[in-house]
């Protein structure tokens, strides 16, 4: 799963496209992977990592800049999402 692309929940809603760098049971470390020196791995929940879909990450900005994070219209977008790892 390494450097695989993934879209990323971020708190409370935003969409943010990262790369694996690695995972144990709990979580996935994610990063921009540009090797830049304030790059680091992040720990994600994998209940926030789904597969990558930029038009879906398009579609969650264009209504989080309409409407707000707290909207209806984010959470179902979010619903949309394909979830990397099964719960």
């Amino acid at each position: 799963m390494n450097n695989n692309i993934v879209l990323v929940r971020s708190y409370p809603a935003e969409p943010l496209i990262r790369k694996v760098f690695g995972e144990n049971n709990e979580y996935v470390m994610v990063w921009r992977g540009d090797s830049s020196a304030t790059d680091y791995p992040s720990p994600c929940p994998k209940n926030k990592v789904f597969e990558a879909d930029l038009e879906l990450k398009r579609q969650i900005d264009k209504a989080i800049l309409t409407h707000g994070v707290n909207n209806s219209e984010v959470e179902i977008l979010w619903q949309k999402a394909r979830p990397v790892y099964n719960s």
